[in-house]
């Protein structure tokens, strides 16, 4: 029998990171090469949500700045810019998933695939201020299988567990 192991949390340097011009530039250049690979597979935004480039923008823009925050190396970004490669992509930052939202009291969505796939790895939530970001907090997929947290708040999208900012762990 194989026992899933938690993934450690980073500790952060700082919570908030204002990421710099150039940052955000390769931020978009990682966005818009997403983009350019779901277009090229006819892969539709995940779980129904629609804004394609601009949720890629965000979502890329967060990472990042959790990135800054944790003091890890994203050198590996640079190769999707000169070659347009997602291969060398890491499918997360420090072993944590990153969600964001531009909403100061957003909740962080945790699908039923996340608890199923990885129910031991942490979910982050970033508020995304661009170009300042906050880490607001974090929690193991696992932990937020509660049937108070079930929502669905835009129609036609997925539903989700969708975890208050005061019920997140606070950073170590």
């Amino acid at each position: 029998m194989v026992i899933p192991f938690l993934t450690p949390v980073p500790v952060l340097a700082q919570r908030q990171w204002k990421l710099s011009a150039g940052d955000r530039r390769l931020a978009v250049d990682v966005a818009k090469a997403r983009q350019a690979d779901n277009e090229a597979k006819g892969r539709p935004d995940a779980y129904g949500a629609h804004g394609g480039l601009a949720l890629h923008i965000q979502g890329t823009m967060s990472e990042l700045a959790f990135a800054r925050m944790a003091g890890l190396d994203l050198s590996c970004w640079q190769a999707v810019v000169d070659t347009a490669d997602l291969r060398s992509i890491p499918w997360d930052v420090g072993g944590c998933q990153v969600r964001s939202t531009t909403y100061g009291r957003g909740r962080l969505p945790i699908h039923r695939a996340d608890i199923h796939d990885h129910p031991m790895q942490p979910y982050v939530l970033i508020l995304n201020r661009c170009p300042v970001f906050e880490a607001k907090g974090w929690i193991y997929a696992v932990e937020a299988y509660r049937p108070e947290w079930w929502d669905q708040p835009v129609p036609n999208q997925a539903a989700a567990f969708w975890v208050p900012q005061a019920d997140l762990n606070p950073w170590p």
